[in-house]
């Protein structure tokens, strides 16, 4: 088998709706996706920022079932979590994607930073 690809979802804990992030205290992981065939980084934060900005209903009951399972797997953690915005994470290893509002920022950090 492969190697798979696994980014964290991080949320600000008070969120701003800006950019910007300083430290991860002021984040909460809300989930772990594990891509079963890698994406390109691109495809990647796209997928995660269209499953998880959704407005027709609560993301991850669409999305944390067994048929997508052939392309990722998404483990929630905790329960009733916003749809993600400007100013949220989504992490894999030492690259953190910051969403923006166009788009995202791309920040290098070191050690597994959002492995918390």
């Amino acid at each position: 088998m492969g190697e798979h690809t696994t980014y964290h979802i991080l949320h600000k804990i008070e969120p701003t709706f800006r950019e910007g992030f300083v430290t991860l205290d002021d984040y909460v992981k809300v989930a772990t996706v594990t891509f079963v065939t890698p994406p390109s980084t691109e495809d990647a934060i796209s997928l995660l920022w269209r499953i998880t900005n959704s407005v027709d209903g609560y993301w991850a009951q669409q999305f944390c079932n067994i048929k997508y399972h052939d392309r990722f797997i998404m483990e929630i953690v905790g329960e009733n979590h916003r749809s993600s915005s400007v100013g949220d994470l989504f992490c894999n290893g030492t690259t953190v994607h910051e969403v923006a509002p166009f788009g995202f920022n791309t920040h290098q950090v070191e050690g597994e930073f959002c492995n918390k």
